[in-house]
């Protein structure tokens, strides 16, 4: 039993560092979701002109605000643009992430209530099998053994106990320090994340929204000046189709007269 009490709290706290590397790892992910490695751009489409997403390299969570605010965008091309809607794609991710910090944060904590729990249950154990605990709960000694045996057993039994709970404690301290400190650290993460994002907002807000349409008329005039444009296009290479083909035509009339 002396053996197998610092083992199990070893294991304990290995699992108690393992969800704190884990926590601290995801907590850095958060704080650098909007630091991204390339400026944020916009990306259009060649013909029309219509802007159809946002490009900018980050993490996976960026990743994955960029790819819902792009696949909005590009399904909404040339029409009216809800700016509320682009900042839900953006709050919705991050508090995925927030939550899952939340969740992890205090398994530390649990693990180490657990680790207690197990030192005080194989503290226990010598003292239930000796029959020691029934004999300081009733003070009646067995009919095979003497008075001094059983101070003795007991004795023995209530340092296995004494040793098992401060084993067990071990594991509570290292659940609270971890504890602690996941929650001080995403303090600092939490302020990082709400700077860059607020920063992107703003970023959506003074170059992204004016490139889009934001009411009916708007999203009409648009769609005209774009028709405007195509409509002189089409005109520009029908005169030069024409021409080509009056060339053509001469080309063809000479070969019969020579013919």
């Amino acid at each position: 039993m002396d053996i197998i009490v610092p083992i199990v709290i070893a294991i304990i706290i290995c699992i108690q560092i393992v969800f704190f590397i884990k926590n601290i790892n995801r907590m850095n992910e958060f704080s650098n979701i909007f630091q991204c490695d390339t400026p944020w751009e916009l990306e259009r489409d060649f013909e029309s002109d219509y802007v159809t997403g946002i490009k900018g390299k980050g993490n996976e969570v960026f990743e994955s605000i960029k790819e819902s605010i792009n696949k909005y965008l590009g399904s909404h091309t040339g029409s009216v643009i809800d700016f509320h809607l682009l900042k839900d794609a953006v709050d919705r991710h991050c508090d995925s992430v927030e939550n899952d910090i939340n969740t992890q944060t205090p398994t530390p904590l649990y693990c180490g209530l657990a680790g207690t729990m197990a030192g005080v249950i194989l503290g226990l154990v010598p003292l239930i099998m000796s029959g020691a605990l029934i004999y300081l709960l009733s003070g009646n000694v067995p009919e095979d053994m003497d008075k001094e045996k059983m101070d003795l057993l007991a004795a023995e039994g209530i340092n296995e106990l004494l040793k098992g709970v401060a084993w067990a404690m071990v594991a509570s301290i290292c659940g609270i320090i971890f504890t602690t400190i996941s929650s001080l650290a995403f303090k600092n993460c939490k302020l990082r994340e709400e700077s860059g994002k607020n920063t992107f907002l703003a970023w959506m807000q003074s170059v992204l929204l004016p490139e889009l349409p934001s009411d009916t008329s708007q999203a009409l005039n648009s769609l005209a000046k774009n028709l405007n444009r195509f409509n002189h296009a089409f005109a520009q290479n029908t005169s030069e189709l024409r021409s080509t083909l009056d060339k053509v035509n001469a080309s063809y009339k000479r070969f019969l007269f020579f013919s």
